[in-house]
């Protein structure tokens, strides 16, 4: 009789979990969640076209302020954050004993650090949540002033300028 009990019991809490779940409750999460970022918000941590690189932060804080310059930082964040990569994968792609030279990698490294306060801010705002405000921001910045902050960073070093710009690599990330 016990185990008939205990069958009973595991075939009814099985069935009630099986009865219970459905797609109805992940369409409505899915449709909370596109709710919550703005129209012109970007989901994508980085993005690129024919004439600019941006990228898209946002941050939690219990004021709606606060809420959209920590978003900002985030964004400059992470617009630095894959720039700096692809200016690694293309100083890797040179192969020069040159590009492996630690002046060299420091002085890459200073160039493409200024895009970060460089970026411009595109859009900003912030929603309230249950717990605050969550700030949402997309910051850009042109393919042209990046390439002039590279140069610039570069200025010292013309020799380690020729290298990097004119390899096909830069000039097809950048330019």
């Amino acid at each position: 009789m016990k185990n008939y009990l205990r069958g009973v019991f595991f075939s009814a809490v099985i069935i009630l979990t099986i009865g219970c779940s459905g797609t109805q409750t992940v369409i409505s999460n899915s449709e909370n969640t596109n709710a919550l970022f703005p129209g012109w918000y970007q989901t994508s941590a980085f993005a690129q076209d024919s004439t600019s690189f941006s990228s898209g932060g946002t941050a939690v804080a219990s004021d709606s302020l606060i809420a959209i310059e920590r978003a900002e930082t985030q964004a400059r964040i992470l617009l630095e954050s894959h720039l700096a990569q692809k200016m690694e994968d293309i100083r890797e792609s040179l192969g020069t004993d040159e590009a492996s030279r630690s002046d060299f990698i420091i002085t890459l490294r200073n160039a493409h650090a200024r895009a970060e306060q460089a970026a411009t801010v595109i859009n900003s705002s912030s929603k309230k949540t249950e717990k605050g405000y969550r700030g949402f921001a997309v910051v850009s910045i042109s393919r042209q002033e990046f390439h002039s902050l590279m140069e610039q960073g570069f200025s010292s070093k013309s020799g380690y300028w020729n290298t990097f710009s004119s390899s096909s690599s830069y000039k097809a990330a950048v330019k």
